[in-house]
């Protein structure tokens, strides 16, 4: 009764709208930071379902007022919230974004951010490892194949 949202956490096939539903029933305030902290974290993984692994904090936040139909105020404190408990990751990325900003801020899951940074360290390892492939030497290699397939 205290939080119906683990429902979609702890069981299996229960998501949040059915948890939402639930709550809803039992007179959780549809504004609550409760409601808005869990419907947060469903837009994101709404969001990883189709690829991606973060999304653009302005996204986020209208994806979720959208979805909720609650107030960018309740949105934005549930998104810090999360932030501060570390549920959730923020971080600053710099290049030019197609609206001609030259930064957003990327909101992670904590495992997507967990799992980012492990692929850039060993992206970076590999980078530094010698090559074991020996060069080629492209017209023997020309006139080999073309031996072998008999042209």
């Amino acid at each position: 009764k205290e939080n119906p949202y683990r429902l979609a956490a702890e069981v299996r096939g229960i998501g949040f709208l059915t948890a939402d539903r639930i709550a809803q029933q039992l007179g959780i305030d549809p504004n609550s930071l409760l409601r808005a902290r869990e419907g947060i974290i469903f837009v994101l993984n709404q969001y990883m379902n189709d690829g991606h692994v973060y999304c653009p904090r302005a996204l986020l936040l209208e994806k979720a007022e959208e979805a909720l139909q609650i107030t960018a105020e309740v949105v934005e404190q549930a998104l810090e919230e999360l932030l501060r408990e570390r549920r959730l990751v923020a971080e600053t990325m710099m290049g030019t974004r197609a609206d001609g900003e030259a930064e957003t801020t990327a909101i992670y899951l904590m495992p997507f951010f967990i799992a980012e940074l492990q692929s850039a360290r060993l992206l970076l390892a590999l980078q530094e490892e010698k090559s074991v492939v020996r060069p080629i030497d492209v017209e023997k290699a020309v006139d080999w194949v073309g031996q072998k397939l008999k042209i």
